[in-house]
């Protein structure tokens, strides 16, 4: 399904735009978390490494990825999948929108795509998990996000605490 706002539109990853979500993901990395995670992790990570790992997810038939496009240039991703985790049905695996297109809506619209896309599989929950010191937080609580559980994990050289937001569907 493709969502038309404008210039904006959202729709299925096509294997094409792999490198495009790896790019996302990483410049988002580096600028999200430039004070939270060591330099030297968010500088070693490779983007060609991480476009050979969204082909694979593009690809399998149970991974639900959606694209943010302007004038048809990638500005931001959601995917999704089967949750690994018993109480819920799907797990939201990666959000990310270029710092220069952080806008509500964009996030909005990315993140009520992929609840049509769970509900069409029939899934009645998901969750996601995020880190504490992430400001996409006031986001997950705006769209009636439950928080839950906090893990930590080591991420490059940092400890870091990550917080579980959770829905019903």
């Amino acid at each position: 399904m493709v969502k038309m706002n404008r210039t904006f539109h959202i729709r299925k990853a096509k294997l094409t735009d792999a490198l495009d979500i790896a790019s996302i993901q990483i410049d988002t990395w580096r600028t999200t978390y430039v004070w939270e995670i060591d330099t030297e992790y968010l500088h070693a990570l490779d983007v060609y490494e991480k476009e050979i790992r969204w082909k694979d997810k593009i690809i399998t038939d149970d991974t639900l990825i959606f694209i943010a496009c302007i004038w048809e240039k990638a500005i931001g991703f959601i995917s999704g999948w089967k949750s690994k985790e018993e109480n819920y049905d799907g797990a939201i695996f990666a959000f990310y929108i270029r710092d220069e297109f952080q806008w509500k809506w964009i996030w909005k619209a990315l993140f009520l795509e992929m609840i049509d896309a769970l509900k069409n599989q029939e899934y009645t929950s998901f969750y996601l998990w995020v880190i504490l010191w992430n400001p996409a937080i006031g986001f997950y609580q705006k769209m009636w996000g439950k928080s839950g559980i906090m893990k930590q994990e080591i991420i490059g050289k940092q400890e870091i605490i990550e917080l579980q937001y959770t829905w019903k569907i």
